[in-house]
């Protein structure tokens, strides 16, 4: 897909957005594709989280693309449907992309469950990388401490900027960290005000790390992280809550859960962040 000032590649065989190019630099560094595995925090390495949710940890690299069907549904609009099967319960799950003027793209991603066994989600959300310059965050919503949806009503509601190293939280045992909620927007930009604008349909949860989920899993402490060349990107419509009611097995509250045996759809919209 091409317009004035950028162009997009969707891969037939994953159904990611491989490609974002505005004004002609490339914006990813890793595909915008689906994620559902959250690393655990230290709660849940003590409770039975790990256990419940290990079906979801290789989803994304298990699914099955069934079709990927591309109109023109406006002159100046075109639409790209991916849908595919997930490995967890034969599960349905689509991605609508549409391309309008300026280089925005509307994404919406749903699942349906195709078992009423599937267990929880981690969470259901997106991901992506962009390079290592586009290193500020700006957020409208929750702050300016991380927030998760069973420990949020100490953040206020504003906006707030900060470097991507400082979205994290060092925990001693290094675990998932530095979400923020009820996030209507939010712009990950190099120093001159320049990147990529994410805008929720509703409000979203987000989190930008300068290295991977998988870098997490096998870090026992802060140190042991790399700092990648590059910032991972999450975009969620939510996370399974953190729990914490005491340290030694209490699971999350089930309002703060995702279970698996119910649909879930995550709307949002990406636009070039332009210097200020």
């Amino acid at each position: 897909m091409s317009g004035k000032e950028f162009a997009a590649k969707i891969d037939k065989a994953t159904g990611a957005l491989t490609s974002y190019r505005l004004a002609g630099r490339e914006m990813l560094a890793a595909p915008l594709e689906p994620n559902f595995w959250k690393a655990p925090n230290d709660n849940q390495y003590r409770s039975s989280y790990l256990g419940t949710v290990a079906p979801w940890r290789n989803a994304t690299a298990g699914r099955r693309i069934t079709a990927v069907e591309a109109d023109q549904p406006s002159p100046d609009t075109a639409r790209v449907i991916v849908r595919a099967i997930l490995p967890v319960g034969q599960s349905p799950y689509t991605v609508t992309y549409r391309f309008g003027g300026g280089g925005r793209i509307d994404v919406l991603a749903e699942y349906r469950p195709g078992s009423d066994k599937n267990p929880l989600l981690p969470r259901f959300g997106m991901k992506l990388a962009v390079p290592r310059a586009y290193n500020q965050v700006t957020w409208y919503g929750r702050g300016p401490q991380e927030t998760y949806w069973d420990r949020k009503t100490g953040g206020e509601i504003a906006i707030f900027r900060k470097p991507v190293e400082e979205m994290v939280h060092p925990y001693v045992r290094t675990q998932d960290t530095g979400n923020r909620t009820d996030t209507r927007w939010f712009t990950v930009t190099d120093d001159r005000g320049a990147g990529l604008r994410l805008v929720g349909a509703e409000p979203i949860s987000f989190s930008v790390w300068p290295f991977t989920i998988d870098d997490v899993m096998a870090a026992a402490h802060p140190y042991e992280l790399p700092r990648r060349e590059f910032n991972t990107v999450f975009v969620d419509w939510r996370l399974h809550g953190v729990g914490g009611d005491d340290s030694w097995g209490a699971l999350t509250h089930p309002e703060y859960t995702l279970p698996g045996n119910q649909p879930y759809r995550l709307a949002f919209a990406i636009v070039p962040a332009a210097p200020r």
